[in-house]
């Protein structure tokens, strides 16, 4: 613009000085003269409109290329352009244009997948240099030093498109490690939620009690039987069963069941006292004896039922099983060599088979320790002086 505005002031200074020597009085130009004038300013006008042209141009030629490319956008599949990107690179300069285009290539040369689109690009680019060398030679010339100037929105983008999916087909290959890894993890899981047949029996059990509260006798029992089934040795359900039959006065059916247990498992006393005590309460005392009797008179059976074992004494006693009574409280002494009721029990089974010095010695243990009734004190008193000599 400096250029012709220089030109137009030195046409203004020419005519102003034309004008100036026409007031004076100086000799006539000849008619050929002024033509001569005329046709140099008309070259003048000329070139200046031709600068105008090649100025405009050279502003507007990155609009004018992208106009003339309405399908360069469309040569690289699968990459769509936001708005924002587009405004931003219609508003770039062209000096950042010529930037991308440098640094495009390079990331060309590193990526094979992107063969296809660059040949697209190379084409385009062509058709568009060969546009630009009709209108305006010193910008095909440009065009002609960095071809991909018109593809800036997309070969700016296609770097990025393959590395996008070499990240995408890395995850893949880092991923699968993991899964795999986790699928150990969840058949283990599958395998936890599986309740195993115990788990399933107590929880029949307890179904089975909560029916009992309810008054369910039926369905509890139901439940008892399929938790037995699928855990033979669960005692506690086989008492419960036991305790539901002799509730409902079906004693035979709970000592069925009792002697069921005792038969599969010898060495659970609760199976044998529970089967004397019903058979006791049902006056059958030979037949609750013939229960008891096989329970061994040991300290380590006696120390895990006392209970069994004082009920088995008194037992002897009702049945006048003098000796067997006097095994089994000296079988509890050895737990409680102190306890003043076991050796009263003792002296009187030890009386009964005639060994009164014997029977002595435990009556007066009884006096000296103390523990029992009044009525008890007072008969083990009269035993004392009885025995004595």
């Amino acid at each position: 613009m400096s250029v012709i505005n220089q030109m137009l002031k030195d046409l203004d200074s020419r005519q102003q000085q034309g004008q100036a020597s026409a007031e004076q009085d100086y000799p006539q130009i000849p008619a050929q003269a002024n033509k001569v004038t005329n046709n140099s300013r008309k070259i003048i006008w000329a070139v200046v409109a031709l600068l105008l042209v090649i100025y405009a141009l050279w502003m507007y030629w990155p609009d004018i290329q992208k106009q003339l490319e309405p399908t360069t956008t469309m040569a690289v599949p699968q990459q769509a352009t936001s708005p924002k990107q587009q405004e931003s690179s219609e508003a770039e300069p062209t000096a950042k244009i010529i930037n991308a285009n440098l640094i495009a290539p390079t990331h060309q040369n590193e990526n094979t997948t992107t063969a296809p689109a660059d040949k697209s690009l190379e084409q385009s680019s062509t058709s568009q240099q060969a546009v630009a060398s009709v209108s305006a030679p010193t910008q095909s010339q440009r065009q002609a030093s960095s071809p991909p100037t018109a593809d800036v929105p997309t070969s700016a983008d296609t770097p990025v498109e393959p590395v996008a999916k070499s990240n995408q087909t890395d995850k893949p290959s880092s991923e699968q490690p993991t899964q795999q890894a986790a699928q150990p993890s969840g058949k283990l899981r599958i395998q936890n939620t599986q309740k195993s047949a115990e788990e399933i029996a107590y929880s029949k059990f307890e179904r089975a009690q909560d029916l009992l509260d309810s008054g369910q006798f039926i369905p509890a029992e139901q439940h008892i039987l399929s938790a037995l089934k699928l855990k033979p040795d669960f005692h506690q359900a086989r008492i419960l069963l036991v305790s539901i039959f002799y509730g409902g006065q079906n004693t035979a059916k709970a000592l069925a069941t009792l002697k069921q247990g005792i038969h599969q498992y010898p060495k659970h006393w609760d199976y044998y006292f529970i089967a004397g005590r019903i058979l006791n309460e049902q006056n059958q005392l030979q037949a609750a004896w013939q229960v008891l009797e096989s329970v061994p008179n040991s300290p380590e059976v006696a120390g895990y039922h006392t209970n069994m074992f004082q009920f088995k004494a008194n037992l002897a006693q009702q049945l006048e099983y003098w000796q067997a009574a006097y095994q089994t409280w000296q079988t509890l002494l050895t737990l409680n060599p102190s306890h003043a009721k076991w050796h009263l029990g003792a002296a009187i089974n030890a009386e009964k088979l005639g060994e009164k010095q014997l029977a002595l010695k435990h009556y007066q243990t009884v006096a000296n320790q103390g523990g029992v009734s009044t009525a008890s004190l007072k008969f083990v008193e009269n035993k004392i002086m009885e025995l004595q000599p």
